[in-house]
């Protein structure tokens, strides 16, 4: 991929979105996989442009909120504990996925 400029960066775009759309992988992830696969760290800041920040943030809100339904019959600090592992794994900011407010589940 080193010859063809071009090709390099319309692959690192196409994976980070579809990473970050169907995967729902975080940037530090997705970042991981694109320079595992030899890609240049200008390349793959130019590839984040396909992420937009309002859509990175609503991400890590849907995910809190649908890993806090899955765990209703937990308590509150195991289901904290397990949502933060979950976006942890996922590699999402931790610092964003910990300035969200506690969701508070009422009912089904």
């Amino acid at each position: 991929m080193r010859d063809d400029f071009i090709n390099e960066e319309r692959y690192a775009r196409s994976i980070v979105r579809g990473k970050f759309k169907i995967n729902s992988w975080g940037k530090v992830k997705i970042r991981q996989s694109l320079k595992q696969n030899g890609i240049t760290d200008k390349l793959i800041s130019m590839a984040f442009a396909e992420i937009n920040e309002a859509d990175y943030l609503n991400k890590i809100e849907v995910l809190l909120k649908k890993n806090m339904l899955c765990c209703t019959k937990e308590s509150e600090p195991v289901r904290s504990h397990k949502t933060t592992q979950h976006l942890i794994q996922k590699a999402m900011n931790t610092i964003w996925s910990w300035s969200f407010q506690p969701i508070k589940i009422t009912g089904h």
